[in-house]
């Protein structure tokens, strides 16, 4: 890819502008409740460049415009680079009527500047949510009648924001909504629907897509039914958009055809400034991976990340296999209020532990460190919420908003909670137990130690597009055999001293991991 070199007089600083007057004027409450996050210059010129101009005539749609940025950038980048003339036919949509003039600017000055420099522009824009105007044609039986109305290419920022199941946008595309949906992918498969075959797509959206459970429909579709070609990914969460969003963001761009296993271009960047980016290419097999009927689109962060992947895929284990599951806690502190327990000297009472509890490795119970209860009333009001004294891990479900390590497990056996029969999980803790018995001791100090290794930590980020540890995505993790983990379980109990740098060296030894991995697990 190439740098476009941008002047001072751009299109999309007229667009960004745009955008800052309507945010100084509606502040961020409001336009969260319409999914509204305004591109970032330097993302939406990135995005643009991504893009090959090969075709004299292009039919480019934005289902949700804004101000128009994204298009702004297309329109700056064609201007500066291409030699050829162009006849550009651009279909912007945006159901918020107050951006409805400043996206008309935009269009007009993109219409004026590219028309003098020997294109043809035409553009319509449309005050209108773009799934219900357009529900008839995203029908993928109707889109055959309507081939001269396809695009050849679609740029999107989608919204964002939570859907009722019972939404009209969610029973328009209901053959792809699984669980709780959310409007953003919904744009996405319903502008891949008016997308020409070998059309171009390039979006800005949540990571969480490549992995989450609510998007898996839509997700394999994806995987199916289109060549992705470039993945970026930023490494920080904070640092993208203005209004403190705190999602990864990725930027997917690909071509909507058969996949022909072709290796991925991975980009990654600690910011939305790209000065510190660094790309790599990985085989189709190392991002895209699919168990059972569910695919998964894995982002890697390095070379390193790639050979830890080919290792840990190498494992015929996952929890299941070996008797094993993971659920999440089931105390709600806001939903039983009147269950919990502050004063430990009463009666009828059980512990109760929270991600705060957890503190490297250790169970701290009860800890004063916090105002949070630590117990919670045994009653028939709460019994269903509680779990029985036994063998578990436990694995935080939050990391703190740009912590990198991802997984953090923690050992609970039985005998340390001996004076219980039951003990309560708030809600942010997940914890995995047997299936049909407890789990050996060893058994459990063996996936603790391995979870809380920095390679397996650094696989499991290339699966997870979340902030949160997912249980559906740590059912699919891959898991050595259980002698393996058994070995490890008695080197950690033994080895309680060893620095967390040495323990990785010696875990990866018992998983026959060879020189080269070992100096990766060194320098991980």
């Amino acid at each position: 890819m190439n740098d476009i070199s941008i002047s001072s007089d751009k299109i999309i600083d007229r667009s960004i502008s745009f955008a800052r007057s309507h945010c100084d004027e509606f502040n961020v409450k409001v336009r969260k409740k319409k999914g509204q996050f305004f591109t970032p210059k330097k993302i939406a010129n990135f995005m643009a460049n991504c893009i090959d101009f090969d075709n004299k005539q292009m039919r480019i749609l934005d289902p949700g415009a804004g101000t128009g940025i994204l298009i702004a950038a297309i329109c700056d980048g064609i201007a500066d680079q291409n030699n050829m003339s162009l006849d550009i036919s651009i279909d912007a949509y945006e159901n918020d009527e107050c951006l409805i003039p400043l996206l008309k600017k935009t269009l007009e000055l993109c219409h004026k500047n590219l028309e003098e420099k020997g294109h043809r522009v035409s553009y319509e824009f449309f005050n209108s949510n773009f799934i219900l105007a357009k529900n008839h044609e995203i029908n993928s039986d109707a889109s055959k009648f309507i081939k001269n109305q396809m695009y050849d290419l679609v740029i999107s920022n989608p919204p964002y924001y939570k859907l009722n199941v019972k939404s009209l946008e969610a029973q328009i595309l209901k053959n792809f909504v699984f669980g709780q949906p959310n409007i953003y992918p919904l744009f996405m498969i319903s502008a891949m629907q008016l997308l020409k075959d070998n059309g171009k797509f390039i979006f800005i959206i949540p990571r969480s897509f490549c992995s989450g459970l609510y998007y898996k429909k839509i997700r394999n579709w994806f995987v199916e039914n289109t060549q992705i070609k470039f993945i970026h990914c930023f490494e920080s969460r904070l640092k993208i958009f203005e209004d403190n969003v705190t999602q990864e963001i990725v930027i997917i761009y690909g071509v909507k055809t058969k996949p022909d296993k072709k290796n991925v271009e991975i980009s990654i960047s600690d910011d939305k400034s790209f000065k510190n980016r660094f790309n790599f290419f990985a085989e189709n097999k190392i991002i895209f991976e699919g168990k059972s009927t569910e695919s998964f689109i894995r982002i890697p962060h390095s070379k390193n990340d790639i050979k830890i992947i080919q290792e840990i895929d190498s494992w015929e284990n996952s929890l299941s296999n070996i008797g094993l599951d993971i659920s999440t806690g089931k105390v709600v502190d806001f939903r039983t209020k009147e269950n919990l327990v502050f004063n430990l000297d009463g009666k009828d009472w059980v512990p109760l532990l929270w991600m705060h509890n957890l503190r490297d490795g250790i169970i701290e119970w009860p800890s004063n460190k916090h105002s949070k209860p630590q117990g919670i009333l045994y009653n028939n009001a709460t019994k269903n919420q509680l779990i029985p004294i036994d063998n578990y891990i436990l694995l935080r479900r939050f990391t703190s908003k740009n912590e990198r390590r991802r997984l953090h497990a923690t050992s609970l056996l039985k005998i340390g909670f001996q004076n219980f029969s039951h003990i309560g999980l708030e809600n942010h803790l997940n914890y995995i137990h047997g299936i049909d018995s407890s789990i050996p001791i060893m058994i459990v100090f063996g996936i603790t130690g391995l979870f809380n290794t920095s390679f397996y930590d650094a696989y499991y980020r290339a699966f997870s597009g979340n902030t949160q540890v997912n249980a559906n995505e740590m059912r699919k993790t891959s898991l050595p055999d259980s002698k393996k983990i058994l070995k490890i379980g008695k080197l950690v109990k033994n080895e309680k001293n060893l620095s967390k740098k040495d323990l990785d060296m010696r875990i990866g030894r018992i998983l026959d991991f060879d020189e080269p991995l070992l100096n990766i697990v060194k320098h991980t």
